[in-house]
């Protein structure tokens, strides 16, 4: 197939970024520090270089680690959802079909975390957007679509089970919005465009007066895509308010809405195997109220969802299928620290979940299916105590979370950790179990798609990872390497077994194992220049593990010189099977992808409040793919505005 000369497809690329100058459209703001304050109104923007890629890599009183992308690192990364501002992170990968839109259906948007939420349906990655999971209710695995970036502050990556800070998963990925810790109001808006008539527009207004702060964003992206029927589209908005009052005391009300639709262009040459679209949107509202004293804080949240995902005009005569599902619970977190050195806290988190789904095929009788109600509590408790012997300080920690299920067995999920640290250097080791229930899925296949399995989801138990993580850290102000070597175990994978002999049922079969070793260095070159590496090796058993690259590197440069600001970032992925992980007990991921190597940048100019940017994604132009016959866009560019009140 001829391709446009990479020259002639980044100019036009920048032309038609120009759109999006010549309109004072929204726009947000360009990579800065997380310790840079509001400036003025008409004050000159001065922009300290921050790390790229992640912005922290915390270690918690239980010798489990965080992976964090801030604000400053989505902006350099010109990120517009989930998948885009993690497409970077050590021990990450991600899969896509559109430059915009997340195609929920299939492939066509994903997040994987070393080698786990390959699984479709049923994935064992938990998502939370302000504290409250937010994921396909039927099916039980994540939307990319109902996650938005645009409002967050930082995006915190948990890379394995971590049952003192969630459950019923074996990862995490959660959306913090951003705080507002300074008295004053804030605005950020953004407007960009660019290549395949791609159109960005935020806007986030962020204040605090007296006891009161809010926070108040809306976000609309779509583009034409690089091929045909490759177009997207994502809109959001946040209202979030906060009531601050003497004594730690603190209430905060949440509403987030998320719209979307992206197509499915079919593997390149073969139209006829388009499968449609995919829409998807939530309603979120969560009312959380906490209190801090000198030695107990207590936080209590509760929330409700209402989504939906409609994947319609589905390949062949299967026609559409409409889902449609609520969720709500309830978090509970108590903490007492009876002496600085002493830590003991408690929770309790309750979850429900229901929903319907439509099946309307195309030349015979629909069918209509109506969930039960499936619910969970998770109790836990957790201990950690720090010794200080000459310049030797130890953090040895302990703790359970249980699973009471309302139509699954129960189930335990204990956690162990010890840091020891000296000066710059630290030594961690981290063993805890995570679990994974079957969900409302099981039932949805066992009623409306393979009627023969009957009731024996009703026999099967949670899935279960063993975790174990051995981690060196050496860290000063300006310097941070970090080693780890990680071995999870899984077993009781939740399989259907087809006939023969009949009839079909659900049976807990099998597992996968995936151990691997990740490296990461993070350098501050003086007050303006930053530079990122990292490197992921991972050793899946079987070895048809899907979205388990052996290896993967990443790396980014960003700093300043005067006004301007500049961002660099690399990433290069092995060859990986790719593919949901069917739950058919014997099913093997035989399609691969080559590895590939990208390199994109970002450069911005500023004029007091003001910056006009310049990001240029596939610098190199390599042709690449997340899923064999799906390229992704050569060389391309977007242009914009960003502005700071």
């Amino acid at each position: 197939m001829h391709r446009t000369a990479p020259s002639i497809r980044l100019v036009r690329s920048l032309v038609g970024a120009g759109i999006a100058l010549v309109s004072p459209q929204p726009v947000s703001a360009g990579p800065q520090s997380s310790a840079t304050q509001e400036p003025e109104r008409g004050e000159e923007i001065l922009v300290t270089a921050p790390r790229p890629i992640l912005a922290d890599q915390p270690i918690d009183g239980h010798a489990a680690t965080i992976a964090v992308v801030g604000r400053a690192q989505m902006d350099a990364l010109n990120a517009i959802d989930l998948p885009s501002a993690l497409r970077r992170t050590p021990g990450v990968v991600i899969s896509r079909y559109n430059p915009v839109g997340a195609f929920g259906g299939a492939d066509g948007g994903g997040v994987f975390i070393r080698g786990r939420g390959q699984s479709r349906p049923g994935a064992d990655l938990r998502t939370f957007f302000d504290g409250a999971p937010v994921y396909m209710g039927v099916f039980n695995h994540p939307l990319m679509d109902i996650l938005p970036i645009q409002a967050a502050g930082e995006i915190r990556v948990r890379k394995g089970p971590q049952p003192h800070r969630f459950g019923n998963g074996v990862a995490a990925v959660e959306i913090v919005p951003e705080d507002e810790a300074m008295p004053g109001i804030a605005t950020r808006l953004l407007a960009a465009g660019g290549a395949f008539a791609t159109a960005r527009t935020e806007l986030l207004n962020r204040g605090r007066e007296g006891p009161f702060d809010w926070l108040v964003g809306g976000a609309f992206v779509r583009s034409r895509g690089h091929r045909p029927d490759a177009e997207g589209r994502l809109a959001n908005g946040l209202v979030r308010g906060r009531w601050m009052a003497p004594g730690g005391l603190e209430a905060r009300l949440t509403w987030m809405r998320a719209e979307s639709f992206a197509l499915d262009p079919g593997p390149e040459g073969r139209p006829d195997l388009r499968n449609g679209r995919y829409e998807s949107g939530v309603d979120l509202l969560s009312g959380a109220v906490s209190r801090r004293g000198e030695h107990v804080g207590v936080d209590v949240m509760g929330y409700r969802t209402v989504g939906r995902g409609h994947w319609l005009r589905q390949a062949g005569t299967t026609g559409d299928t409409l889902t449609d599902w609520r969720g709500s619970g309830l978090r509970a977190r108590l903490e007492v620290t009876p002496a600085p050195t002493t830590s003991l806290e408690a929770g309790f988190d309750y979850e429900r979940i229901r929903g319907e789904t439509r099946f309307r095929p195309i030349g015979r009788p629909g069918t209509d299916f109506v969930s039960p109600t499936f619910a969970i509590g998770m109790p836990w408790a957790a201990v950690s105590q720090t010794v200080e012997a000459a310049e030797l300080r130890l953090t040895p920690s302990a703790g359970i979370r249980g699973h009471i299920h309302s139509d699954f067995p129960s189930s335990a999920a204990p956690f162990f950790g010890l840091v020891a640290a000296h000066g710059p250097l630290s030594a961690r080791v981290n063993w805890a179990r995570g679990v994974s229930y079957p969900g409302l899925d099981v039932v949805v296949f066992a009623t409306a798609v393979v009627p023969g399995l009957g009731q024996s989801w009703r026999d099967l138990r949670p899935e279960r990872v063993d975790h174990l993580e051995l981690g060196f850290r050496y860290e000063t102000p300006t310097v941070r390497l970090d080693l780890a070597w990680f071995d999870d175990r899984g077993r009781d994978r939740y399989v259907f077994v087809p006939p023969p002999p009949p009839p079909p049922r659900y049976v807990n079969r099998g597992g996968v194992r995936i151990s691997g070793l990740e490296a990461s260095a993070s350098v501050g070159l003086g007050a303006d220049w930053s530079v990122f590496a990292g490197l992921t090796h991972l050793r899946p058993e079987p070895e048809t593990v899907p979205y388990a690259p052996r290896v993967a590197l990443s790396a980014g440069l960003t700093g300043r010189a005067g006004p301007w600001t500049l961002a660099i970032d690399l990433q290069h992925q092995g060859r990986q099977r790719v593919l949901a992980q069917s739950r058919a007990f014997g099913a093997v991921n035989a399609v691969m992808t080559d590895g590939f190597t990208l390199v994109s940048g970002r450069a911005g100019r500023a004029f007091g409040p003001f910056e006009l940017f310049v990001a240029v994604e596939n610098l190199t132009d390599t042709r690449y793919a997340y899923r064999p016959g799906y390229p992704m866009p050569g060389i391309n560019a977007q242009a914009g505005m960003v502005v700071r009140l």
